[in-house]
């Protein structure tokens, strides 16, 4: 027997209980009060079919940008790994050039060169920085939405039909839809960075025996020009995942707040 997913077990649980409720209501003779808790019911199975709807038509868009299908939480937390893998690789790279700095700073005749290393490896820092705190941040929140995604289609789809909770309702449903921008900005992560050695981090050790070796005649700048080639690869994938994350997660509001104009009514003949 075909295990039920958590998310329509909720939705089944929660129409239940409101129909049997309304069903309590029906035979003690508030037949209205009945018809508004079975439009409640009613309007909770409208909305999960109206974001399934808008989720079959998500996959399409997910299979054109070359994602296996719509994501669930298991490919979301793939996609933090995905995440923290490029937050690790930008924390190596800051802690390389620290490491190579001080290095060169020990010997008096290398020092003038960690100086001029330190000074033409700026902006690349500037880069790795940036990078590992954005992608420390979208880590966190991919693996935290993992874990809510199988609440947060039922539980929204719930509040979204209650007046007084409505606008609840409508930001956990736009939080579970961003399971999508998520998902497409790992992959465009992963599809900008693959089959890349220029990316991996310098080994900081080699690089000092060789300076030490040629003294002041060894040039930096060609550490400077390994860094440079990654931070450009890192900025150009940050940039593309930022901006796929910021229009997803608008879109996906946009729509989970249109949703509150898809509503039941049911009359009451009595």
């Amino acid at each position: 027997m075909m295990e039920v997913p958590l998310d329509y077990a909720a939705v089944g649980v929660c129409v239940a209980a409101i129909a049997a409720y309304s069903l309590l209501h029906w035979f003690l003779g508030r037949r209205g009060r009945a018809l508004e808790l079975l439009e409640m019911a009613l309007n909770v199975l409208v909305y999960v079919l109206v974001i399934y709807a808008l989720f079959a038509i998500a996959a399409r868009v997910c299979a054109m940008a070359g994602l296996a299908g719509l994501p669930d939480s298991r490919q979301v937390a793939e996609a933090g790994d995905v995440f923290s893998g490029v937050h690790e690789l930008a924390v190596q790279w800051i802690t390389r050039l620290v490491q190579l700095r001080l290095m060169l700073s020990v010997a008096p005749f290398t020092y003038p060169v960690a100086q001029a290393l330190y000074s033409a490896t700026g902006w690349q820092r500037i880069v790795f920085e940036a990078a590992a705190v954005a992608y420390l941040a979208m880590a966190v929140y991919a693996k935290v939405l993992a874990q809510l995604m199988p609440l947060l289609l039922p539980l929204g789809s719930t509040l979204t039909c209650i007046p007084k909770v409505r606008r609840l309702g409508a930001t956990l449903l736009a939080t579970y839809l961003s399971a999508i921008p998520v998902a497409l900005a790992a992959a465009l992560t992963e599809s900008t960075l693959a089959g890349s050695s220029t990316i991996q981090p310098i080994n900081a050790t080699a690089v000092s025996e060789v300076a030490s070796k040629l003294g002041p005649s060894w040039n930096p700048l060609s550490v400077a020009d390994e860094a440079a080639k990654a931070a450009w690869r890192l900025a150009e994938a940050l940039v593309r995942s930022l901006i796929t994350m910021a229009l997803g997660s608008s879109l996906a509001g946009a729509v989970a707040l249109a949703l509150g104009g898809v509503y039941v009514h049911l009359r009451t003949p009595f």
